[in-house]
């Protein structure tokens, strides 16, 4: 998902589309648990015992599943373009990087991908340096970034 805004200085904001609230991440897994333990108490009271430790390990999976998707959708990238300057803020699951460009110098550089089927990457290079950008992106918006960046810096392209 791609924010823009424009107070004096053009700036992009890229984060993963949330489709869910923190709430409900935990409403869905409770009411999984639950649904999923009534169904293997039924069956443990009916001698069929083994389904509980099979039941535990599908809950404990599903919770570590649930919790990697709610450190995934804490991500983002933020462009700033100024009249001097491009900035880039990340934060990913390793931690935050931030990156400073002149503006003049920088170009947007759009990669073809090397087989049919893979997704295009987007990079800011200025300096010898590049950084890699809009990897939260589809490969669509990916390529709108890339032409909505290309407009706006034009000096180095």
């Amino acid at each position: 998902m791609i924010e823009y805004s424009n107070n004096n200085f053009d700036r992009f904001i890229i984060k993963p589309n949330q489709s869910i609230s923190a709430g409900g991440l935990k409403i869905f897994f409770i009411l999984i648990f639950s649904v999923s333990f009534i169904i293997a108490i039924f069956f443990a009271l009916n001698g069929i015992w083994i389904i509980m430790p099979f039941t535990g390990f599908e809950m404990l999976f599903l919770a570590l599943a649930l919790s990697y998707c709610y450190l995934k959708r804490n991500q983002y990238e933020i462009i700033s373009i100024t009249d001097s300057k491009v900035s880039i803020l990340s934060r990913f699951h390793r931690g935050k990087k931030e990156y400073n460009m002149e503006r003049y110098w920088t170009r947007v550089v759009l990669d073809k991908p090397c087989h049919k089927g893979h997704p295009h990457k987007l990079f800011l290079r200025s300096h010898g340096k590049q950084t890699e950008i809009g990897a939260l992106l589809n490969d669509d918006e990916r390529l709108k970034l890339a032409k909505l960046l290309k407009g706006k810096i034009p000096y180095g392209n």
